[in-house]
């Protein structure tokens, strides 16, 4: 190796491991190893001094322990790489790992900051309590599907200066069961300034549109999705995606800030098909839509049949922070389906601590910070959904008031819920809901109650 080379090792040793080399035999890295080339771009760039032009030259190769050293010297200047140069550094990390650990270079306490990978957690504890009439109750301590978990993983990671990836993968269950649904419901890519929109995501996303009621799915939407803004006040969302329950749905949705308070959404879908659930009752046969409904003797799971190919809904909503933690939200959806059904929600929140303005109906958002100790909040809503008002996945899957669903159809509910939401401690939140909801058509109520703790970490 040239001067130049000997020159760089030598500064390479002023990190003071030189005493560690003297006693030990190191094994030479293979003159055609990558981690040559590696060095190199990361001296290019000046990640790594000391190196001239920073290129090696000659045939002489180093040890393990000596580019191990080199890759220490990298780790200390994480700051000034970019995305491409970190995961370069990480690679070299992976592969003189052990060497690392011996000069005292924590690998593993790094690992969530070589290559910029982020690794959210969150784990939900929770019991729910239900009475439903003309079903089966689970209104005891000890019924089966009453306490309940659930594990997310978040994983994130930026590829270039403009793409980034994001993942979610889920377990949860009931306590006892002694298995649990296990899959990942995120998985996508996102990428900025492509054909001139700020954002497009590619792959299985959430979808959430307007204040919430037409359709706030967190996860198993596959497809594409754009974001812009035009100015600092109008922005656009859009939409093509194949939802979970296999329904095709493409959409816009158009956000104006009237005021710094003053929230105004609007937006049109279309989903095709769209599936609802009908029952003529415990047993018997009905006519609905002019299309013959059976339920069989002793069924317990009402027929299901899809209305139409495809239907279309008009959304408009909006949101106003009064101040002083008081904010309410308001939606309201319209379809072409039989009868030109429509539902509408309404929600007022007061949050006392922090004061947090709510923009987004709960559960989908919370009205409390969870990294505000203490923080605390109630919240009110009202609700009124029409049979076919809404897309088989939207009102249930966006849980918006307490996930309740109407235990024959997917619409003719009406209601009220009642929220309370306390941050026991920094990333430990408390969450207490109460939802009284009717079948508008048969009466029949259906009444919830739902704890949950969610730690935040």
């Amino acid at each position: 190796m040239k001067k130049k080379i000997a020159a760089a090792l030598a500064a390479t040793f002023a990190l003071g491991v030189t005493s560690a080399f003297a006693a030990n035999p190191f094994v030479d890295v293979p003159a055609k190893h990558w981690a040559y080339e590696s060095v190199n771009k990361l001296a290019k760039a000046g990640i790594v001094d000391g190196y001239g032009d920073g290129t090696f030259r000659g045939d002489k190769q180093i040890t393990r322990y000596e580019m191990a050293v080199i890759v220490a010297k990298a780790m200390t200047k994480l700051e000034k790489a970019d995305a491409e140069q970190k995961a370069m550094i990480n690679k070299l990390s992976a592969e003189f790992g052990a060497e690392l650990n011996n000069l005292g270079v924590r690998v593993g306490a790094l690992e969530n900051k070589v290559g910029n990978i982020k690794i959210v957690a969150e784990t939900k504890l929770g019991y729910t309590w239900m009475d439903q009439e003309g079903t089966a109750d689970q209104n005891k301590i000890d019924a089966s599907d009453a306490f309940g978990y659930r594990q997310r993983i978040h994983l994130s990671a930026p590829v270039t200066n403009k793409i980034s990836y994001n993942a979610r993968i889920q377990a949860e269950g009931a306590f006892g069961s002694g298995s649990s649904a296990t899959s990942i419901t995120r998985n996508f890519i996102t990428v900025q300034d492509m054909f001139g929109i700020d954002s497009t995501m590619l792959g299985r996303q959430p979808i959430q549109v307007g204040r919430g009621l037409m359709w706030a799915d967190t996860d198993n939407n596959d497809g594409i999705a754009v974001k812009h803004a035009f100015s600092k006040k109008f922005n656009m969302d859009a939409f093509l995606v194949e939802e979970a329950a296999k329904e095709e749905a493409a959409g816009i949705n158009f956000n104006y800030a009237a005021t710094k308070d003053l929230l105004i959404s609007a937006g049109y879908y279309a989903v095709d098909p769209t599936t609802v659930t009908k029952t003529a009752g415990k047993t018997g046969t009905a006519v609905i839509d002019g299309v013959t409904v059976v339920t069989p003797a002793g069924a317990d799971t009402p027929d299901t049949m899809t209305l139409k190919e495809k239907t279309k809904f008009w959304n408009a909503g909006f949101s106003y922070n009064f101040g002083k933690g008081v904010s309410f939200v308001g939606d309201y959806v319209k379809s072409d389906a039989n009868g030109d059904p429509q539902a509408y929600a309404a929600q007022l929140v007061y949050n006392w601590k922090s004061g947090k303005a709510q923009n987004v109906f709960y559960s989908w958002e919370k009205f409390v910070k969870p990294t505000v100790a203490h923080d605390q909040g109630i919240a009110l809503g009202y609700f009124n959904v029409e049979d076919q008002s809404l897309p088989g996945f939207g009102f249930a899957e966006a849980k918006a008031f307490g996930n309740v669903k109407n235990s024959k159809n997917l619409g003719d509910v009406k209601g009220w819920m009642f929220a309370y939401e306390n941050v026991l401690a920094k990333n430990v939140v408390l969450s207490l809901d109460y939802t009284d909801a009717e079948d508008k058509t048969s009466g029949a109520k259906d009444k919830r109650v739902q704890a949950n703790v969610e730690f935040f970490y």
